[in-house]
């Protein structure tokens, strides 16, 4: 299993989230602790490499009502280039083992990146279902 960069992983763990920059209310995972956390890295090294992804075009920054920290912070989307660089990269890594952490707390495993992208795919579409819609409490802050 050859090391990953920073940057890779972070597009890699994106490709999983489905969001769109015209939703106004997101989850944590995509926030820069969310993805620090995922990826187990410091929140600061998450948010650089975000500025670095940002500016070549593969990002895009969105400011949105976090429910499970009852604010406003920054949320990172891939944008179309990115989603086509993840894709390339999901092709290009296949079956390449790498390890991926099931959760904060959690242990790491390895995986093919194909079945990484598949399996967190699956398990984003659980929690979406399994959040209850908290727009008309927790609306977006000005």
């Amino acid at each position: 299993m050859e090391n990953r960069t920073v940057r890779v992983r972070i597009i890699m763990y994106l490709m999983k989230c489905r969001y769109s920059s015209g939703e106004h209310i997101l989850p944590r995972e995509i926030t820069a602790l969310g993805i620090a956390e995922a990826l187990g890295i410091r929140k600061n090294h998450a948010g650089n490499e975000m500025k670095k992804l940002e500016h070549t075009g593969y990002v895009e920054v969105k400011s949105a009502y976090i429910v499970e920290e009852n604010r406003v912070m920054n949320s990172y989307i891939l944008t179309q280039a990115g989603r086509s660089f993840g894709s390339r990269l999901r092709e290009k890594l296949g079956d390449e083992q790498c390890s991926v952490r099931a959760d904060v707390r959690g242990s790491s495993s390895a995986l093919t990146a194909r079945d990484t992208v598949q399996s967190l795919s699956e398990e984003n579409r659980q929690s979406v279902r399994a959040q209850p819609d908290s727009t008309a409490d927790h609306g977006p802050r000005a």
